[in-house]
């Protein structure tokens, strides 16, 4: 997987709370508790998908470049 960076959490971030929405809005009144099984599936491939991506996000660092000054 490619390098991710500190955006991409923002991404993620709103990545599931459309998910969320969507979970919202599509419950039906008719059903007593839970989600339709195609929808259940569907959610778990995504939360699958960013718990990957999660995981592929290791800690990195980047030295500082500062400039030199010469003596006089």
């Amino acid at each position: 997987m490619s390098e991710l960076y500190n955006r991409d959490i923002f991404a993620l971030c709103e990545w599931m709370d459309d998910m969320k929405a969507e979970m919202l809005a599509s419950q039906s009144a008719r059903l007593h508790r839970g989600f339709i099984p195609e929808e259940k599936r569907r959610y778990m491939e995504l939360l699958a998908q960013i718990r990957a991506r999660v995981e592929a996000m290791d800690t990195g660092d980047f030295p500082e470049v500062h400039p030199q000054t010469l003596a006089e």
